[in-house]
């Protein structure tokens, strides 16, 4: 049975991802449906006060149907009327994004797992090489201890150490970083500084397709740091 579809005054919402205008709705502390279709697929976002309490999609409910929603590709979306359902989600919607991106990355992954052996192989031996030689440029700069390598959406790709920690903080300040960003109406990702207890620093760099975490000594000086940083990102 085909889904029920968008009506024909649905006032649809461009300029701004799904994501994104979910983080607003929070920010906003919004009471709210979100209907969100693509092609012929139709699932609804509820929020409360600008939290993420339910979500539905056929059969689906809560986190199973939110995270379908969130993997679909070019989604368009509307706001609508209706009275909000029993809460099912709990969660942050920080970490829910966070998930959704790491289980869309898996599938993609699963997509592409019919490619030649020899083809992946290559490749992926090839982005090791790549993340290992950036690695050891990082870690050559003086003041780094740490060095932490992310995609655009905070999932850790990369690191010189096993602080576990450490790469969890790092990726929510980066999922906090795009909720301010979104929330104050900037148009990228800036830098983002923190000096810890023990006066060491973290310092999270965008750079072209990822970002780039440093935990630096106590007594490192961020203004000597970010120009290595820069040489070390275009050394081979």
């Amino acid at each position: 049975m085909r889904e029920p579809q968008a009506p024909t005054n649905a006032k649809f919402i461009d300029g701004i991802s799904l994501a994104s205008f979910l983080q607003l709705l929070e920010h906003e502390r919004k009471s709210c449906t979100l209907v969100v279709t693509q092609g012929e697929l139709l699932g609804k976002i509820f929020f409360q006060e600008g939290n993420l309490i339910q979500a539905q999609h056929k059969e689906l409910q809560g986190l199973d149907a939110i995270y379908s929603i969130l993997s679909w590709e070019n989604a368009s979306f509307y706001l609508a009327t209706g009275q909000a359902p029993t809460q099912t989600i709990s969660q942050p919607l920080a970490h829910i994004l966070l998930t959704a991106s790491t289980k869309n990355d898996e599938r993609r992954a699963a997509q592409h797992a019919k490619e030649p052996t020899s083809g992946k192989q290559g490749k992926k031996a090839s982005m090791k090489a790549a993340l290992a030689t950036l690695t050891s440029n990082l870690l050559a700069i003086e003041g780094v201890e740490e060095c932490y390598l992310l995609n655009r959406q905070g999932k850790l790709v990369a690191q010189s150490c096993n602080n576990q920690k450490m790469a969890d903080f790092i990726a929510y300040c980066v999922v906090s970083g795009i909720q301010m960003r979104e929330a104050l109406g900037a148009k990228g990702l800036h830098n983002i500084r923190i000096r810890l207890a023990d006066e060491s620093v973290v310092f999270i760099v965008p750079a072209t397709g990822a970002i780039i975490g440093l935990h630096l000594t106590s007594d490192a000086d961020i203004a000597d740091v970010y120009p290595k940083l820069r040489k070390a990102l275009t050394r081979k």
